[in-house]
């Protein structure tokens, strides 16, 4: 859209990223409370899931501390963090120690995974009731959403940028009103996930979403349309 309106002569075609619907899928509930138990996570509680890089501009440090709102509210929730922390001498490395601080506070009930081998971070999803994306900056896509509501796990993502395109409210997921009003963002996350019904309807749409626009044969497919024309031109 940036582009079309900037370039209004252009020939734009747009190919997202595929992501492999066999390995990001969802499990049947004996199947997901077993991975977690593998996992060492309680089979008990709500996991609330973020998965990427540690870093300001991807605003899981507004996640945590509306993570502590809503342990306010409820105490059956775990905050699960996957995704490189550094601690260096520079902006991410302090904001790697402001979140790992306000980890600690939380106490148990939030827990940093690191890095996950890409191989296994599907089972990271599969184990979640909730996936977010808090970016701040305006996400030129989104992968995690995406592999997110392929695993169906509904997406909780910021109004921001690509996520936008994809995450559709009520629909194929559910927006963020504002990310730095933790006690709203608390309460979103609270009223989602009192409402299965919802979050099941959702999650059925997300994946067949997902199958339909971005799984690899689909984009395999798109890409040889556009290089099959391209040298049909020349």
């Amino acid at each position: 859209g940036w582009y079309a309106a900037r370039l209004p002569d252009a020939d734009i075609r747009i190919i997202t990223n595929g992501v492999d619907t066999e390995t990001f899928r969802p499990l049947a509930p004996p199947e997901a409370a077993a991975l977690r138990a593998r996992l060492q996570l309680p089979t008990e509680k709500k996991i609330i899931l973020y998965a990427g890089r540690i870093s300001p501009e991807k605003g899981p440090l507004d996640l945590v501390r509306a993570f502590g709102e809503l342990r306010k509210i409820r105490h059956d929730v775990l905050l699960v963090l996957v995704g490189e922390l550094r601690t260096g001498a520079d902006r991410r490395g302090d904001y790697g120690r402001q979140l790992l601080a306000a980890c600690e506070a939380l106490g148990a009930d939030c827990y940093h995974a690191g890095t996950v081998n890409p191989a296994r971070m599907h089972e990271y999803y599969q184990t979640a009731d909730i996936a977010v994306v808090p970016s701040e900056f305006e996400e030129p896509f989104g992968m995690v959403a995406i592999e997110a509501m392929a695993a169906g796990v509904p997406v909780l993502a910021a109004n921001k940028g690509g996520l936008r395109e994809f995450v559709i409210p009520h629909e194929t997921g559910f927006l963020i009103a504002d990310t730095r009003d933790y006690a709203g963002f608390a309460r979103q996350m609270h009223e989602l996930l009192d409402c299965p019904s919802e979050l099941e309807r959702v999650q059925r749409n997300a994946r067949a979403y997902v199958e339909q626009h971005h799984g690899w044969e689909t984009v395999t497919r798109q890409l040889e349309t556009l290089y099959r024309g391209l040298l049909e031109r020349t």
